[in-house]
């Protein structure tokens, strides 16, 4: 692609380039990336650069290959933990905890409780802990729109607070591991653990998923979770018909909410 004049760029050779990269095994998200950022150069170079660029030809390619699914958007995921799954985990985290230097069981539990991304874990410092009002500071936290300054303070739901406070206070960062370490290490939990197609970002899913089940709005699930717009949050709800027969008098009770940390 890079060898073809952007005043020769055809459907043809759009559909070549993206025929030759699924060749090599590339998923049609991560090649759809690839065309969209074909397409923001190309109306760059007509509007600004004055070039005689055919837009028409990015488009009839786009459509083509979308229509073929040859690129297509992320595929969402909605794994969540099984039965046992958890104390699986822990279990096995715990007996290789005497030469793992990470708390591969500590990261867990806080993923799930605070539902954050395990690189949002791993910049988390003690300086912007409040420990009165029970919150701390997620700096640059994942935006598609904003990349740096999109910093968010986040309450620190159930056990998540213990959790920090039971860390060793040895550098800056509260969980002073490499994010990528800290995959290598799950990942290999939970193999050894024989549990099949789980990612530690599932535990996001996982952790918003239990905050609709017990009884948080939508606006308070997003102040956790960090989601700008609330349409984003349905998938995670993932109720069924019969998750509305609930006993009235227990969430009254329990004042107009469900199992409420």
């Amino acid at each position: 692609m890079a060898d073809v004049a952007i005043l020769e760029l055809t459907a043809d050779k759009i559909i070549d380039y993206v025929r030759h990269r699924r060749s090599f095994g590339v998923k049609p998200q991560s090649i759809q990336q690839d065309i969209i950022y074909l397409g923001c150069v190309l109306k760059e170079a007509k509007l600004f650069a004055k070039l005689d660029v055919d837009i028409a030809q990015y488009s009839l390619a786009n459509e083509y290959l979308k229509e073929k699914g040859m690129i297509s958007g992320s595929v969402e995921r909605e794994r969540r933990l099984q039965d046992s799954e958890l104390g699986l985990i822990l279990a096995g985290a715990k007996a290789t905890e005497h030469f793992r230097q990470i708390p591969i069981a500590d990261l867990v539990r806080f993923a799930i409780e605070t539902t954050m991304r395990r690189s949002e874990i791993t910049r988390l410092q003690w300086s912007d802990l409040d420990e009165k009002n029970r919150t701390i500071l997620i700096r640059d936290r994942k935006d598609p729109k904003k990349k740096i300054g999109n910093d968010q303070t986040v309450p620190l739901l159930g056990t998540s607070l213990s959790i920090i406070q039971a860390q060793p206070r040895t550098s800056e960062f509260i969980f002073p591991y490499k994010s990528e370490s800290v995959g290598v290490a799950f990942r290999g939990i939970v193999s050894k653990a024989g549990i099949q197609d789980l990612h530690f970002h599932d535990l996001r899913h996982e952790g918003i998923s239990r905050l609709f089940e017990q009884g948080y709005q939508i606006q308070e699930v997003a102040l956790v979770s960090g989601h700008k717009s609330w349409k984003n949050l349905k998938r995670y709800t993932q109720l069924r018909a019969v998750d509305l027969h609930r006993d009235i008098l227990a969430v009254v009770v329990m004042g107009g909410r469900g199992d409420r940390r």
